[in-house]
């Protein structure tokens, strides 16, 4: 059988049409479920008492990455809306199968970086190489169960 130049390049659009069908998944899930889209890459999510949670995330290779995620307005830490969004944003990438990958930093008057690296570690998250001591954790979305797999 000899494959043509037109049948390559068949091959190829459809990959690259299956690639961004799955990019749209998961950025589509974002921007259906936030308020506002201030940037190409920053989320908003409006909560009650004029509080926010603000979401920066931008692909990285085959990834996402988390720049940023913060709770903004008077009296609206530790009251779970930053603990909502993460469980949106992490049930988006189990449904449409991408690694979130982040930088536990923390910022003034913020949790610290150690009850940071336990809340992302509560979402799945986990040090890459190991080593808590780096910055750097990837959560891989979770496997389907088998009868997810079947159907």
């Amino acid at each position: 059988m000899e494959i043509t130049n037109e049948d390559i390049i068949n091959i190829i659009e459809q990959e690259i049409s299956r690639v961004l069908e799955n990019d749209n998944g998961f950025l589509g899930d974002l921007e259906g479920w936030f308020d506002a889209k201030k940037r190409r890459d920053e989320y908003v999510k409006h909560f009650p008492n004029e509080c926010a949670v603000y979401l920066t995330i931008t692909p990285k290779g085959s990834e996402y990455y988390i720049d940023m995620i913060e709770t903004i307005g008077e009296d609206c830490l530790r009251k779970g809306y930053a603990s909502q969004v993460m469980d949106f944003i992490t049930d988006a990438a189990d449904t449409n199968r991408v690694s979130l990958t982040l930088d536990v930093a923390s910022w003034p008057h913020g949790p610290d970086t150690y009850d940071l690296r336990w809340w992302y570690k509560d979402y799945g998250f986990e040090d890459i190489d190991g080593h808590p001591s780096e910055p750097e954790m990837r959560r891989k979305p979770y496997k389907q169960s088998i009868d997810e797999e079947e159907t």
